[in-house]
């Protein structure tokens, strides 16, 4: 495994990162570090709070990272995916205690080579630690596991997808078109 052989296409970046514009972002938590980390801590001047469970691509990121001026604002924690078994067992949420997230990115834990690993956790996570107003995002969309998390999990939120990226506001502040109008926008250029 290589840091520079995950690199987000271009079109994802866009979206994250008019994501992270619009809610004005100070503090993200994600599920899965790693190009996406790097890209939060850039496109602000906040903190960014990860949570992956492969040790060895913890390491990797902070090798790769290290030395860059926002590398601070990073702080990245190895978590245990339990209870362990089939990705239709719910999951555990991390620990954590401290105050809501403007964002929260679902991209872990880890999943593609382990059927055990599901994201009922991390879902569940953003919906009790995203503040109102804030926006909860998601990587590989078009995957049917991930689709029926996003059904389970966020069924009373308005869902946008664009690619592999889902996307939804709770309670947005604004009302929700000229928001989706906005961001589409962005897209676009």
């Amino acid at each position: 495994m290589k840091f520079k052989d995950f690199v987000m296409p271009a079109r994802e970046e866009r979206i994250l990162t008019a994501l992270v514009r619009k809610v004005r972002a100070k503090r993200i938590a994600e599920f899965g570090c790693g190009g996406s980390t790097a890209l939060f801590a850039q496109a602000m001047d906040g903190t960014v709070l990860s949570w992956d469970n492969l040790p060895e691509w913890i390491d990797i990121v902070h090798s790769n990272i290290k030395d860059e001026p926002w590398a601070s604002r990073i702080d990245i924690r190895l978590y245990s995916v339990t209870p362990e078994g089939d990705r239709s067992i719910p999951k555990d949420l991390p620990p954590y205690d401290g105050p809501k997230f403007d964002m929260v990115f679902i991209d872990g834990p880890r999943s593609a080579h382990a059927t055990s690993f599901g994201r009922h956790g991390s879902f569940q996570f953003a919906v009790e630690h995203t503040r109102e107003g804030g926006v909860i995002a998601w990587h590989d969309n078009d995957r049917l596991h991930e689709q029926e998390m996003v059904l389970q999990h966020l069924d009373s939120f308005t869902i946008h997808n664009w690619g592999r990226i889902g996307w939804c506001w709770k309670k947005p502040s604004a009302p929700l078109h000229r928001l989706i109008a906005r961001i589409e926008d962005v897209l676009r250029r």
